[in-house]
């Protein structure tokens, strides 16, 4: 035989069964009747010439529109026959006054075969709208609910309906009696709700669905940093992960996993630190926050703290790939500090190391040829121009002998590879305290000094110096009349050793006590004294170079803000100690940050 003729006939086939499924038996073998009394409406099936065996499954269905059937009927309902092949509907509800409905019985025979009964129209003289009685308690997702209704006269789920604010409809797991019982959808998404039951068709009176209030558990982790995650204990989220959302202060969270329980989030996409109230909103008017302030960490970020005593205006530099840091205030007793200290980054440890011969503050620093060399501020309690250096191999200090100009305080610092550099600072003489703007260069091989030509920018004390690129930079501090912090910056070419101005930091930038390097070809400058109303800043803002620009780049959550000792190794900034305001009587901190932009 030809195979696309058999195709053919095969397909054929299939379309025939297809169109038996749907079968409707205009004969006599199926009788219905319908017939109304007091809000009740009856509907009744005989199915003549055909034993119980065959029949698998009866029912009734109707429709606004004629000629119904179960794949176009509004509502159909299953009925369990008798075993004289009888059924029976008695509806209390689904049927509005005045409308005009088309019934048809139905059975569903062995091979699942539809046959209908002829078609009976009727106009409704209506039946009860369904009474359902009002919810006393809250619920959350997932949560079995039980609807109790006045009268229920339907005993399967076929016919019946949640209908949630008009546009969620859920279909009921059970029926006991006059309840009708549900799960709450994920979907669901506010406080309160509209709720009524659809039986038949006919809808019942509307009453309030209210969702509980999410619950954070008090404890656990209340800072996150950019990488990490954060797990927040509670109670009421939204298991659908894109319904929750989460903040501290301002900055939306993203959710890695969501229960009933527990949320999971990260900051992945924070554009700057933040300090703020948690938050989770899990639907309209579903909020929590908490008193406490949580904590998102971004390119500022907190490491295990400084072992030693906590302090303000000490200093940092790198040998050999380790930290070392000490010196400055102590914040218990207000005096001078000597200790030193190593801090290795492979390792995340602290060591003690031999402590500096004096106790010291506000000393310059230069690091050289993996030697440190310190000097020119207060040593002892007193104004010094005397300069030590450190060797970390041998864990040495040595007197290199002092600094042959006039003593200065408070001058700017940086190095290159070769030399050290002091800009500017502050002199005493007969008329008083003066600004300078003398500029002193530090060659390490023989110890000596060579005085260059002057700074070209106004005179000024507590500016701020780093190193990128083969250039240092000064910016900021404090001028001498009117006195002010001021925002300036200038760059100083180590081979010409020649300055020029570069673009201003903004105005509310920090100008002196702040902390700067250079890393990935920009510069950054955190925290200080500035010019604005409150008299600190909060940020770190990024220089770069190439654009002659500065752009905010992030904000400063923790004692660091002044007086803190800086460095950097590599690509990474650390920042030690330090203090949180401007008033310097015993303030200080063992904070220890690194700063990774």
């Amino acid at each position: 035989m030809n195979k696309f003729y058999l195709f053919f006939l095969i397909l054929i086939a299939i379309v025939y069964s297809c169109k038996k499924n749907q079968k409707e038996d205009q004969s006599s073998s199926i009788i219905l009747n319908v017939s109304q009394q007091a809000q009740l409406v009856t509907l009744s099936g005989q199915i003549n010439n055909l034993s119980l065996d065959n029949v698998k499954q009866t029912g009734f269905l109707w429709s606004g529109k004629p000629d119904p059937i179960v794949s176009t009927a509004n509502i159909y309902v299953y009925t369990n026959a008798s075993s004289t092949l009888q059924f029976n509907l008695n509806a209390l509800s689904g049927f509005t006054k005045d409308s005009t409905y088309y019934v048809k019985a139905f059975y569903v025979d062995k091979s699942n075969v539809y046959h209908y009964s002829q078609q009976v129209s009727f106009k409704s003289d209506g039946t009860k709208q369904p009474k359902l009685t009002y919810l006393t308690k809250s619920y959350t997702w997932g949560d079995e609910v039980a609807l109790k209704m006045d009268t229920l006269n339907v005993n399967n789920l076929n016919g019946i309906n949640i209908i949630i604010d008009t546009n969620i409809i859920v279909h009921p797991t059970r029926i006991s009696g006059s309840n009708i019982y549900f799960n709450i959808p994920n979907d669901v998404t506010n406080a309160y709700n509209s709720l009524s039951v659809s039986i038949l068709g006919q809808e019942s009176n509307a009453i309030s669905l209210s969702l509980t209030n999410p619950v954070i558990t008090a404890g656990g982790d209340a800072s996150l940093i950019v990488g990490n995650t954060l797990t927040i204990n509670g109670q009421f989220f939204n298991p659908t992960l894109f319904k929750n959302i989460v903040t501290i202060g301002t900055s939306k969270l993203n959710i890695v996993s969501a229960t009933t329980s527990k949320l999971v989030v990260d900051c992945n996409n924070a554009t700057i630190s933040e300090s703020g109230a948690l938050t989770v909103q899990t639907g309209s008017n579903l909020i929590v926050s908490t008193y406490n302030n949580y904590v998102i960490y971004k390119y500022l970020q907190p490491k295990k703290n400084f072992p030693g005593e906590a302090r303000e205006s000490s200093v940092a530099v790198v040998l050999n790939g380790a930290i070392y840091t000490g010196l400055g205030k102590s914040k218990a007793t207000n005096q001078m500090l000597k200790d030193w200290w190593k801090y290795d980054p492979p390792t995340d440890t602290w060591t003690r190391v031999a402590d500096c011969p004096q106790t010291a503050i506000d000393v310059n620093v230069f690091s050289i040829n993996n030697k440190a060399y310190i000097g020119m501020g207060f040593f002892d309690n007193y104004p010094s121009n005397a300069f030590y250096s450190y060797d970390p191999v041998n864990n040495i200090w040595t007197a290199i002998g002092s600094f042959p100009g006039t003593q200065t305080l408070f001058g700017a610092f940086f190095n290159s590879n070769q030399y050290g550099y002091i800009v500017g600072g502050q002199q005493s003489n007969s008329a008083g305290i003066i600004k300078v703007n003398n500029v002193w260069k530090f060659d390490p091989t023989n110890n000596s000094w060579k005085q260059l030509n002057s700074f070209p920018g106004t005179p000024r004390e507590m500016a701020t110096g780093f190193t990128l690129n083969n250039k240092g930079y000064v910016v900021g501090g404090d001028i001498q009349a009117p006195y002010s912090a001021i925002t300036e910056a200038w760059s100083f070419d180590f081979a010409t050793e020649t300055w020029q101005q570069i673009a201003s930091m903004p105005f509310v930038a920090g100008s002196n006590g702040v902390f700067a390097f250079g890393l990935n070809n920009k510069g950054y400058v955190g925290g200080g004294n500035n010019n604005d109303t409150d008299g600190i800043s909060q940020f770190v803002y990024e220089y770069d170079p190439t654009a002659n620009t500065w752009t905010l780049k992030e904000k400063i959550l923790d004692p660091i803000v002044y007086g803190a000792a800086y460095t950097s190794i590599g690509n990474i900034g650390y920042v030690i100690c330090g203090w949180s305001n401007t008033y310097p009587y015993s303030e200080g901190s063992q904070s220890f940050f690194q700063f990774i932009p």
